[in-house]
């Protein structure tokens, strides 16, 4: 991954694996790249790790990707997958 730094505009984390096992829960990380745009990481079938890194990212804060992945992964002794 080409590192790149970005706002995080949202988080979200939700349970869907009662409507839909397949999907389980959902993590997403909307961010707002400094040259204007939109990409978000994480998706279906979350693991307890991915939701914890989301959550651990703050709402309207620049970090540097994946150098915060790599911070979170350190600090926290989880290794994301």
């Amino acid at each position: 991954m080409t590192p790149f730094q970005a706002k995080v505009e949202k988080v979200t984390v939700e349970d869907f694996s009662k409507l839909d096992v397949a999907t389980g829960m959902i993590a997403i990380v909307w961010l707002k790249t400094d040259d204007g745009k939109r990409v978000s990481i994480g998706g279906t079938k979350a693991t307890p790790e991915m939701i914890a890194f989301a959550q651990s990212l703050k709402a309207g804060q620049r970090y540097m990707f994946p150098q915060a992945l790599l911070d979170y992964e350190k600090t926290s002794g989880q290794k994301l997958q």
